[in-house]
Order: structure tokens, then sequence, then C-alpha cells
């Protein structure tokens, strides 16, 4: 199995030996298993100068290096900015609390300049919070790829929360669903039902995840709860939601 190279970014040192190695007639494979880059990484490098003809120049290669970094947008700017911003996402981070933690405390204590989630996700993933991830759950220090997702399934005849009553005095309650990782195979879950304004929580642990289920055990809360809307996300429990 081939060993995963770790990144780091191309120096202007790293352009001079490049330049001095291609002078010597190295080849492109000779000069990325010199300096521990990968191909593809010099490939790019090498063809960074779009009116290049033959000879890399190192000199030009920074330039355009140079142009490319003061127009884009250097993630997690915003952290990087404020030193007292770092410092309290930093202790936050040891104390094994999640990016999404962090920021809703911010939110809450309004003490810093607000930031979201994913501008400490930005943060954590670029070269200055690289370090740090070592105290998320997942210990992951790159963006993970993606690959193309399931359709989700859709929920017939669903409202939008914009279409919510606002008159006075109406109580509105939010409803969840809480399940065990599944490599657990735990068929038990938990149905939290909150209301915000009256802050009022009520919830009951289900032997499962069927709609059925899901739908029973809701009404019965919302009627304890003499709720006037119960909001519920996406999921395929709720296909029964007009129940």
């Amino acid at each position: 199995m081939k060993k995963h190279q770790s990144f780091r970014h191309i120096t202007d040192s790293d352009r001079d030996r490049i330049q001095a190695l291609r002078d010597s007639w190295h080849t492109q494979k000779e000069v990325a298993t010199i300096l521990g880059f990968s191909e593809s990484a010099l490939s790019r490098e090498l063809n960074r100068d779009p009116t290049r003809v033959g000879r890399y120049v190192a000199d030009r290669a920074r330039e355009h290096a140079e142009e490319k970094r003061t127009h884009s947008k250097y993630p997690g700017m915003k952290v990087e900015a404020r030193p007292d911003l770092k410092q309290y996402i930093i202790r936050e981070l040891k104390k094994l609390r999640s990016p999404d933690e962090i920021a809703g405390r911010l939110k809450k204590e309004g003490a810093m300049p607000r930031i979201g989630t994913n501008a400490i996700y930005k943060w954590l993933y670029s070269d200055a919070g690289e370090s740090y991830c070592r105290y998320l759950c997942t210990k992951r220090s790159r963006v993970r790829r993606q690959r193309h997702l399931k359709k989700r399934v859709l929920i017939p005849n669903r409202k939008p929360l914009k279409d919510r009553p606002d008159m006075p005095g109406l109580v509105h309650v939010e409803r969840d669903l809480f399940v065990s990782p599944t490599r657990l195979h735990t068929k038990p879950a938990g149905l939290l039902l909150v209301a915000p304004t009256a802050q009022l929580l009520k919830g009951s642990i289900l032997p499962n995840r069927e709609s059925t289920t899901v739908i029973s055990a809701t009404q019965r809360h919302v009627r304890a709860m003499r709720a006037d809307t119960c909001t519920a996300d996406n999921g395929v429990e709720n296909v029964r939601h007009e129940e």
C-alpha cells in the first residue's frame, strides 16, 4: 500500500531548489522525490506560470504565487486576525468542546465577535489551526471528501417554517430524535420536545424509530404541553407528520 504523503506548502527556498534541479536536467519524478513532494504538487508548481516557455524560473513562480495569495481569502483569517478569539477557541477545544458548541457559546456570551461553526472548521483545517485538530472527536485534520450521497427521502406535503403562525400567545414546540451511533445497532431512541419561549422540555425513550411509534409519542407529548404547533426536521421517521 502506498504511504500517504503529508501536505506542506512549497516555500521560496523550495522554488530555488526546483530551478537548480531542473536546470541540472533532473526529471520531474526525481525532483519530487528529492524534495519530498508528490508529483502532482510539483506538476502544479511547474505550471504555475502560464506564460512560461521551457525553463522554470523560481522568481517568476514566486511572483505568481504571491499574486494568487493576495487575491485569495486565507482560510481561517477571521480567527488568526483576533488573538483573543483564537486563544478562546483553543481553550474550549482543549476542554473537548466541538466547534459547534464553541460557536454557540460565543453567540450566547456575546463577549467577542461572533464566529460560526464553518469559520472555526476552516481555521482548524488550515495550516494555522491544523495542530489543534487532535482535540476534535474525529481527530481529522482535513475535510473529508464525500462521495455521491443518496437522495434524501422526501417528506410529502411538508410545510415550510416560514408558514408557521406568529400570533402572540401560541406555544411552538420543536421536536427531534436522538439515536445511538449506527455501529451499535441499537433500536431504542430518545424523543425530545422543547418549547423555547415557555422554557418547557418533555421527552421519552422510544422502543424504535418507526414513524408510527414516533407519531404516537409526539401526539401524547403535544397534548400534555398544550402546544399549538410542532416543528420537526426532514428525517424519514417524520414521513407521517400530517397525523
